[in-house]
């Protein structure tokens, strides 16, 4: 019957595992973000959940988990957005654009110019069938020049009103992101759109036999990843009230990091959970915010995670899906 997918572990990811063995892997990152925890509490002599930190902590998982949470749709489809920093610094010229006349105008313009990149992708991908890796690539660069063309190759940064700093504030941002948690898992475990982006990671061909309009389910998932880079963007602006060429940084490889840390495979499909991206974005924030707490810099920090994502995708890899990954 059209339009009525119903996705088992059988028919999508290949032979069914014995109980316990499924049972101990989804034990593993929970177990990872426990040690994780556990070993910065240690090295941090306590400082990890000081006071002091709290706040800072609670950007750091900020930042990741809202760009997981945006990647995971498309990392349930198999694919990926190399363009959600670049995306997040063109918000931010944006933001910086109508801060004059309104500091209440810049999270919708934020939302909306993330909205336009994320069709812009869609398009690109789903349309004009580009392969999601190069396609989204070569918007990054593009992106990247358009922003260098604006701020300038200097200072590469564009102070804002500071009235924008109203928006910085620690509680604003937890419920921010819980809503944003909760409105995600509604859409990715009780619509059918969720239903829709494991059964294209799972076999896409099959899935648009069975009615699925897989240029619109991609297409809204780039839409996605575009509005969670421009809340990202508004936020990092609220916080330092500068536009930067950095405004976002690294955030796909951030958000990438963390789903696959959390468990979520490259290849997407009906073994992707919600859950990935809450238990990455969180062991990742408490990595990045415990590697600065042990005085490591920032070349330090990108090299160590780096050997993390590798490591990752070396032990969780399913090489009989590789076909999946473009």
């Amino acid at each position: 019957m059209k339009n009525n997918i119903v996705l088992t572990p059988v028919a999508a990811e290949g032979k069914t595992q014995p109980e316990w063995v499924t049972k101990i892997k989804a034990s593993i990152p929970f177990v990872g973000l426990l040690l994780v925890v556990l070993f910065f509490q240690i090295i941090s002599k306590g400082r990890l959940f000081s006071s002091g930190n709290i706040p800072v902590l609670i950007n750091d998982v900020f930042t990741v988990m809202l760009g997981a949470l945006g990647m995971s749709f498309l990392m349930a489809q198999g694919m990926f957005d190399l363009s959600m920093a670049s995306t997040a610094a063109i918000c931010g010229i944006t933001i910086s654009l109508v801060i004059p006349y309104s500091i209440w105008l810049a999270l919708p313009v934020a939302l909306l110019t993330g909205l336009f990149i994320g069709l812009i992708n869609g398009f690109i991908v789903s349309r004009l069938r580009v392969p999601d890796l190069v396609g989204t690539l070569a918007m990054s660069y593009t992106l990247t020049g358009v922003a260098e063309l604006f701020l300038g190759k200097g200072s590469g940064s564009k102070a804002v009103s500071a009235g924008i700093l109203v928006f910085d504030n620690i509680i604003l941002k937890f419920i921010t992101l819980i809503l944003v948690a909760l409105l995600c898992l509604g859409i990715y475990n009780y619509t059918s759109y969720g239903i829709k982006c494991k059964a294209i990671g799972s076999r896409r061909q099959a899935a648009k036999l069975s009615g699925v309009k897989v240029s619109a389910v991609i297409t809204v998932a780039y839409i996605i990843t575009g509005i969670m880079s421009g809340l990202v963007a508004f936020f990092s602006v609220s916080r330092s009230a500068t536009s930067s060429i950095e405004t976002g940084f690294n955030l796909h490889f951030n958000a990438m990091l963390a789903l696959t840390i959390g468990g979520m495979s490259l290849a997407g499909g009906a073994s992707s959970r919600f859950r990935y991206a809450i238990i990455g974005g969180l062991c990742i924030g408490v990595i990045a915010n415990g590697l600065s707490l042990w005085g490591l810099g920032s070349l330090a920090q990108q090299l160590i995670r780096g050997i993390i994502f590798i490591s990752v995708i070396a032990i969780t890899l399913n090489r009989k899906k590789m076909e999946n990954i473009k």
